[in-house]
Parts: structure tokens; C-alpha cells; sequence
């Protein structure tokens, strides 16, 4: 069996130098400089990929949903100067099969507020399948803010809230699992 490649694509502020990983694992980080487009390449270049960490903030806001303006999350995750939102999300078919994995460390990922929200711009839980299906990679991503401990090393300790696998193929809803194959503390 083939040795396990990972690749961590975080955000650049206080997690870039607190994320301690070890062996050979690639570290992206990602800053208002660096595309995705650069992401990918170097995405590209460890492929296959078993699983690739996505360490950022998520996004929340207001939105205007009828008439009213309604309070959001699950609006989009700040990676690089991009960012992912469900009206850029297709990109990242550019490493489609070249990664198995995706997990997602941002707070409210998988969050849909309320079902008025339901294929929104603020569907978490959308846009996340959206990934799972433009990448061909199995998504695990929480439904609620995400605690870390970031001291030496950021430690998220255990998961908050409902994680969920989306799968590539994108039958079916969203599948509530313990945890993700792998996780950071792995690597």
C-alpha cells in the first residue's frame, strides 16, 4: 500500500505559523498575493493527493433572502485572495482526481442557516458538495464554528458540531460522520 501524501492550503495570518506539521507534507499558505490558480499547480505536483487540509476562516454576513436581510454563515471560506464561494467553487475542478480527501477547517462550512437559504450564496452545505463534485474528492466539513487552541502547534481538538462527507458523485444528501478519514493532527 502506498504511503499517504498530504497537502495543508491554509490561510496566511495567525495559523501559518502554528500549523507544525511533520514528514512530507506540502504547506501551502495562502495569502491576498496567492491565487488558487498557484495552489493548484502545486496541488498538481504531489499527485495523488490522499488528503488535502483546507485551514481558513469561514465567512458570515448579511444576506437578502424575499424581503428581508437575514443574518448568514456558510457564505464562503477566505482562501487566498479568492476566497471559495459557491459563484467561483467550480475552479477547483482544475484538480479534479488529484486528490482523494478534502478536509475543511473553517467555522460554519457546512452550515445552511435556515431552508430559505437552500442553494444560496450563503449554503454552506452546497457549496461544500459543489467541491466534492467539481474536485471528484470525498468533503468532510462541520455544520458549527470550530475552536482552535493555537498555541506551538494549533490544536482543534475534537470537532464541533455535525461533520459531513460529500460525496464526488453528488447523489444523495450530505452524510453525518464521527470525523474525516484524516486529520490534521495526523500529519
Amino acid at each position: 500500500m502506498a504511503k499517504p501524501t498530504f497537502v495543508v492550503m491554509l490561510q496566511e495570518d495567525e495559523y501559518k505559523t502554528n500549523v507544525v506539521i511533520s514528514g512530507d507534507a506540502l504547506l501551502i499558505p495562502m495569502n491576498n498575493l496567492r491565487s488558487l490558480k498557484e495552489g493548484f499547480r502545486l496541488i498538481a505536483s504531489k499527485a495523488p493527493v490522499t488528503c488535502l487540509f483546507i485551514v481558513a476562516h469561514g465567512l458570515e454576513g448579511r444576506v437578502e433572502v424575499g424581503s428581508s436581510t437575514q443574518h448568514a454563515s456558510g457564505l464562503g471560506i477566505g482562501l487566498g485572495f479568492e476566497g471559495i464561494f459557491n459563484s467561483n467553487v467550480a475552479m477547483w475542478a482544475q484538480i479534479r482526481g488529484k486528490v482523494q480527501n478534502i478536509v475543511v477547517y473553517a467555522c460554519n462550512a457546512a452550515t445552511r442557516d435556515s431552508p430559505m437559504m437552500r442553494g444560496s450564496i450563503a449554503d454552506g452545505k452546497y457549496m461544500m458538495g459543489q467541491l466534492a463534485i467539481f474536485t471528484g474528492a470525498n468533503v468532510y466539513a462541520a455544520d458549527r464554528l470550530q475552536a482552535a487552541d493555537i498555541g506551538d502547534n494549533v490544536d482543534f481538538g475534537p470537532w464541533e458540531g455535525q461533520v459531513f462527507e460529500f460525496s464526488p458523485t453528488g447523489l444523495g444528501s450530505p452524510r453525518p460522520v464521527d470525523k474525516p478519514p484524516y486529520e490534521l493532527k495526523d500529519v
